[in-house]
C-alpha cells in the first residue's frame, strides 16, 4: 500500500490506473506537491498521512463533482488550480492520497509583486495598468468561485499567483470551505491581516464563512497593489495607544482613523502613497469595504464591483512624459511616482532600465525595458462565465407600493446597484438605495419595523439640515430620504426635495456630500 507523504511515488486514480510521481514541486503543511510522470500538465498534490482522511476525500468528491467555471479557460490559463481527480493509495479507492490538478507555470504570489524592490527585480515593466488588470483579474476568479456557492476563507498574499501578463492562479483551494447537500466542509484557517473584523478571533472550525468575509480579504490585497504593499489598517499613532499587531488596528479600525476621521490620531505610514492616488471610485469602495462594512458586512464591495471598477479606471489611465512605464488616474494633474521620487528620494518604482539582475545574466545593458506581455482582463466578453451578469440590460424591477413620503433612518444590507424599483410590493424601509438604482416616478419605499442601529459614528462634525447633491441619478420629487439612507454622489434631488436629517449622530462628509458610513462610487447605472 502507499504511503502518503512517505517515498512512495505510486498511486492510482479513481478509475484505477497506476500513476507515477516525478519531481518535487514545492511541500506545505498538508502534503507535498510533485510534477505526475509522463504529463508535466498535471501535478499531484499528496498529503501527509494525518491529513489524509475519509472527510477530506468526502470534500474531495464534492470538489471533482463541481468545478467553478474558470474565467480563464478560453484563454488556456488555469485561474483556479482546482482539483481534477482524487489520488488513491490502493487500486481499491479505500485510502485516499491526494488529488490531481494543472500544473501550473512559474509565478509570483501577491506578496512578490506588491513589495517594490521585488517587482522591480523580478518583474520589469509590470506598470501601475498592470497591477490593476491583476487586481481586476483576482477579482474574476474570486467572483467564479462565489457564484458556485465557495467561499476561500484564508484569501491570502500567498496563496494568489501573478503571471507577467496579469493574470493570476488562485491555489491551496482543498482548504476553501465546500458545502455538500448535507455538509459544511470549513475553511479552519486564516491569516489575520486578511481576516475581517467579525472574524478576528474566532475559531475558524466553529463557524461558516460568507462571501462578504472574502470580499474584505480581497480588497485588502487590492489596496496592497495599488498602494506599494500598504496595509489598509497600517499606521502611526498619534492620539490612541500604539497596536503592534493587525489585528488591532484592525479592532480599532485604523483605516477609519488614518483616512476618513477628521481628528487625525492615526497619521499615514511614512513615505506611503497618499489616498488620493486612487482615483474616486476605488476611494469609495475602499471606504465602503473597511468603514461601512465594519458593522454590515454585505455593504462591503463584492467581487464584480471590484471587477467593474478596476474595468472603468483602467480606461481612465494616464501616462507620464518622463517614463512611458508611470501609469496613474487620470484624475491627478501630474505623475504621481515623479513626484514620490522627488519628494522622498525613492527608487522609481517603474524603471525604465533594465534590472543588475538581467545584465547579470549576458543582456545588454541600457534601452527601454522591453513591453512586457499585454495584461489580459480575464473573464470580460465571455459569454458563458459570470460576466454575463455586467449590466447590458436592467435586472428585473423590485416592486414597491407607495408610502410614507420618507425612509426611516437605519442601515441594512443594499439593494444591488442598477436594480429598477417600481410600484408593487413592499421593500423593507431600512433598505439602502445604491447609485445606479432607478426609482419610479412617484414611488417610495414602504415604511416598516426600524432596524438597529449597525454602525458607529463618530459625533464630532454637525449635521445639517439638507445636504446639495449634485446633478446626476434622477431621484423624483416625491422620494424623500432621511438618515441613514445613502443618497450617492452623482445623485440629483428636485428642488422640492431634502435630505432629511433625523439623527444628528449622522455625519456628512462635506467633500464627497454623502452621508458617512455609506460610501457609494458615482455611478449613472446606465446600460452598457
Amino acid at each position: 500500500m502507499a504511503n502518503p507523504g512517505g517515498d512512495v511515488t505510486t498511486f492510482f486514480t479513481t478509475a484505477g490506473n497506476v500513476l507515477e510521481l516525478d519531481s518535487l514541486l514545492g511541500k506545505g503543511g498538508e502534503g507535498s506537491v510533485y510534477l505526475v510522470k509522463g504529463n508535466h500538465d498535471l501535478a499531484a498534490k499528496i498529503y501527509d498521512l494525518p491529513h489524509a482522511t475519509r472527510e477530506r476525500q468526502h470534500k474531495l468528491i464534492c470538489m471533482v463533482a463541481n468545478p467553478p467555471v474558470d474565467p480563464c479557460r478560453r484563454l488556456h490559463h488555469v485561474s483556479i488550480a482546482w482539483p481534477s481527480e482524487i489520488i488513491y493509495q490502493d487500486k481499491n479507492r479505500q485510502s485516499i492520497a491526494g488529488f490531481l490538478m494543472a500544473a501550473l507555470p512559474r509565478a509570483k504570489t501577491v506578496a512578490d509583486v506588491f513589495h517594490v524592490p521585488t517587482r522591480r527585480m523580478e518583474m520589469p515593466g509590470f506598470t501601475w495598468e498592470y497591477l490593476l488588470c491583476a487586481a481586476r483579474n483576482l477579482a474574476s476568479s474570486l467572483q467564479a468561485l462565489h457564484d458556485k456557492g465557495y467561499v476561500v476563507g484564508d484569501l491570502n498574499e500567498s496563496n494568489a499567483l501573478i503571471f507577467p501578463s496579469a493574470v493570476i492562479s488562485i491555489i491551496d483551494t482543498d482548504s476553501f470551505q465546500v458545502r455538500s447537500n448535507t455538509d459544511c466542509f470549513r475553511c479552519e484557517v486564516g491569516r489575520p491581516a486578511y481576516t475581517a473584523p467579525e472574524c478576528q478571533g474566532k475559531d475558524f472550525s466553529t463557524f461558516d464563512r460568507l462571501p462578504v468575509q472574502d470580499c474584505f480579504a480581497l480588497a485588502v490585497l487590492v489596496y496592497q497593489l495599488l498602494m506599494e504593499g500598504r496595509h489598509p489598517f497600517a499606521g502611526v499613532p498619534v492620539a490612541v495607544p500604539d497596536q503592534p499587531e493587525v489585528t488591532g488596528r484592525i479592532h480599532d479600525n485604523w483605516f477609519r482613523e488614518v483616512i476618513v476621521s477628521p481628528k487625525r490620531r492615526v497619521t499615514p505610514p511614512d513615505k506611503c502613497p497618499p489616498f488620493s492616488l486612487l482615483p474616486d471610485l476605488l476611494q469609495h469602495l475602499f471606504i465602503r469595504s473597511f468603514v461601512d462594512g465594519e458593522y454590515n458586512p454585505n455593504i462591503r464591495p463584492t467581487a464584480i464591483e471590484w471587477m467593474d471598477a478596476l474595468d472603468a479606471v483602467m480606461g481612465t489611465l494616464a501616462t507620464c512624459s518622463a517614463n512611458p512605464l508611470h501609469r496613474y488616474g487620470g484624475h491627478l494633474p501630474a505623475c504621481p511616482w515623479c513626484e514620490r521620487m522627488s519628494n522622498y528620494n525613492l527608487p522609481d518604482p517603474f524603471p525604465v532600465q533594465r534590472p543588475k539582475s538581467a545584465l547579470k545574466k549576458g543582456r545588454t545593458a541600457g534601452g527601454i525595458q522591453p513591453t512586457p506581455q499585454q495584461a489580459v482582463p480575464v473573464g470580460a466578453g465571455s459569454p458563458t462565465t459570470h460576466r454575463t451578469t455586467r449590466k447590458t440590460t436592467l435586472p428585473p424591477a423590485i416592486p414597491i407600493i407607495p408610502g410614507p413620503s420618507a425612509i426611516p433612518g437605519g442601515v441594512a444590507p443594499a439593494i444591488p446597484s442598477g436594480i429598477s424599483v417600481a410600484h408593487g410590493k413592499p421593500v423593507p424601509s431600512s433598505a439602502i438605495v445604491p447609485a445606479g438604482t432607478h426609482v419610479a416616478s412617484g414611488s417610495t419605499i414602504a415604511a416598516g419595523a426600524s432596524p438597529p442601529p449597525v454602525l458607529k459614528i463618530p459625533p464630532s462634525m454637525p449635521a445639517p439640515s439638507a445636504v446639495p447633491i449634485p446633478s446626476g441619478i434622477g431621484v423624483p420629487a416625491a422620494f424623500q430620504i432621511t438618515a441613514g439612507i445613502s443618497v450617492p454622489s452623482g445623485s440629483h434631488l428636485p428642488p422640492d426635495n431634502a435630505l432629511l436629517l433625523a439623527n444628528r449622530n449622522f455625519m456628512v462628509s462635506q467633500n464627497e456630500n454623502r452621508l458617512f458610513g455609506v460610501a457609494l462610487p458615482a455611478n449613472s447605472g446606465e446600460d452598457e
